[in-house]
């Protein structure tokens, strides 16, 4: 059964970057295929995709190029299950395998992929530039089909542009959470931690604040109180990890680095580039800058006065002793 070439056209149609798997597997049927995470694939790779297996699975490339990424829930454990299923945001557009699902969510710009595990397990894993993943009604390796969730809704009958958007620390609150319920296991095994850090939390918080026009000063602000809320210790004062333990440097250093990436991607899409919004200036602020600035110019005027008064006393006119003359 050539699932592939039977559903690519109504894909490619809306917009949608897909691409073959190989048969039963989930696995893809072509090389370089992380490619079309970031351009859709022209008509002519479609056609002959579609002719090249006489059977083949169907699968999305996640990020730039489909506008869409995907949470994927394979946990099973109930104690799990139990903590995390009320914090996952829903989507109307779900898909079941063999087991768990996964919830596709509008692209932004700043999702990027990372994973948390847990006791050694995969809680959840978010996809975006770089993965993929198999569509209904593709064939399972264990030979049943993928299907669509309960509302049914599948990614042709929604507008992409309204999935909704994923929270950008959602990672590190069920990391917290998890680790809250279950200490010990943490410590005793240590692997109660993100494998992608608290950086990656930090890193999706700044790029949604640089994607609503958050002012320079409001993000750094939301990015310190964010990580002190959620990690411990907070990333941007921690020893270990940073040259030094000032905060608001720090931040203003992930909130630049994130900018930089933005822009590379913006300028290989020819796109215009996101430009940071004014700092916010509070009255107290202003009106402490305004005394500073007059007392340095007070200063300079002190100073200027001073050294024109030594200059004068070095050029005064002196009475030579010996001929009675006044001289310089």
């Amino acid at each position: 059964m050539n699932i592939f070439k039977e559903n690519c056209q109504a894909y490619i149609d809306k917009g949608l970057s897909v691409i073959p798997d190989k048969w039963m597997q989930k696995r893809p049927a072509i090389s370089a295929w992380s490619d079309y995470c970031f351009k859709l694939p022209t008509q002519g790779e479609v056609d002959s995709w579609s002719n090249n297996f006489d059977k083949s699975n169907i699968a999305i490339c996640l990020g730039g190029a489909s506008n869409v990424v995907a949470l994927d829930i394979d946990e099973v454990r109930p104690e799990i299950l139990e903590i995390i299923m009320p914090m996952l945001p829903k989507s109307p557009v779900v898909k079941i395998g063999s087991k768990g699902e996964t919830r596709f969510f509008r692209y932004t710009g700043v999702e990027h992929t990372q994973t948390l595990k847990f006791d050694g397990e995969m809680v959840i894993e978010l996809l975006s530039n770089n993965k993929k993943t198999t569509l209904p009604p593709s064939v399972h390796p264990n030979g049943s089909n993928y299907t669509w969730g309960l509302e049914g809704l599948d990614l042709l009958e929604v507008d992409v542009n309204e999935l909704p958007m994923l929270p950008p620390a959602l990672f590190a609150s069920v990391e917290q959470k998890l680790l809250l319920k279950f200490p010990d296991l943490a410590k005793k095994t240590g692997t109660g931690h993100l494998s992608s850090g608290r950086n990656d939390a930090l890193v999706s918080l700044c790029g949604k604040l640089i994607q609503e026009q958050k002012t320079l000063e409001e993000s750094i602000n939301e990015l310190i109180k964010q990580d002190s809320e959620l990690h411990d210790p907070p990333l941007l004062s921690d020893p270990n990890e940073q040259y030094h333990t000032e905060p608001r440097t720090n931040a203003l250093k992930l909130y630049s680095n994130v900018l930089e990436s933005i822009n590379r991607r913006r300028f290989r899409d020819s796109k215009e580039y996101a430009v940071p919004t004014a700092t916010v200036i509070n009255e107290k602020v202003l009106a402490d800058l305004i005394e500073e600035q007059g007392k340095s110019q007070t200063a300079k005027v002190n100073l200027k006065n001073q050294n024109k008064r030594l200059s004068n006393a070095v050029t005064a006119k002196k009475k030579c002793p010996c001929c009675g003359k006044w001289r310089k």
